[in-house]
């Protein structure tokens, strides 16, 4: 579970690089605030450099449902 929070000119509890932004991370046995810097980091470390995906938009419909099939 991810959770993005930016609150303007409030100082959040993790928030320890003073950037208005606090990520929540949570695993079924914890969860806690981190800063920004904390967050990519631990980013990195599950994710690696993981690639943008470029997912093209199609339409809700009845049509593009039945497609994937």
């Amino acid at each position: 579970m991810q959770r993005h929070f930016h609150l303007q000119g409030l100082r959040l509890a993790g928030d320890t690089g003073g950037a208005g932004t606090v990520f929540i991370l949570g695993s079924p046995d914890e969860v806690k605030t981190v800063s920004k810097s904390d967050y990519e980091q631990w980013l990195a470390d599950t994710m690696g450099n993981p690639a943008e995906l470029d997912i093209p938009y199609q339409a809700l419909s009845e049509e593009n449902i039945t497609s994937l099939n």
